[in-house]
């Protein structure tokens, strides 16, 4: 799609993974004028190469189905699977939530469920 050069977004969302989509939705859902841009030619980032799984560290279904989960596991765990590509993930640099993907569950129609790493 060709944009005017004279439209102007409140939300802009760089990328059409988890993250830019989840973000565009909360934009949506506040009632801003939101764009997502991708510069694949299909939309999902890595997460459509990931068959549609997501981690989600310390998530309101893993604490219904009786999963325990931790920050320092979390954390541990994204170091894990990071350590060849990134610098150390710091305390400080990180903050591991889910309300933003427990409330898109709610409110959404997408098929989610708990599973133990």
């Amino acid at each position: 799609m060709k944009l005017a050069v004279d439209q102007a977004f409140d939300w802009i969302c760089v990328g059409s993974g988890t993250s830019g989509l989840a973000a565009a939705i909360f934009g949506h859902d506040r009632g801003l004028k939101t764009l997502v841009l991708e510069k694949a030619a299909k939309i999902g980032g890595t997460t459509a190469q990931g068959g549609g799984l997501l981690y989600v560290p310390m998530n309101h279904l893993m604490a219904a189905a009786g999963i325990a989960d931790s920050r320092e596991e979390a954390l541990e765990y994204l170091q894990f699977l990071g350590a060849r590509t990134t610098p150390p993930i710091t305390k400080t640099r990180s903050s591991i939530t889910s309300p933003g993907r427990s409330r898109i569950s709610r409110t959404r129609p997408v098929c989610v469920s708990a599973s133990a790493r």
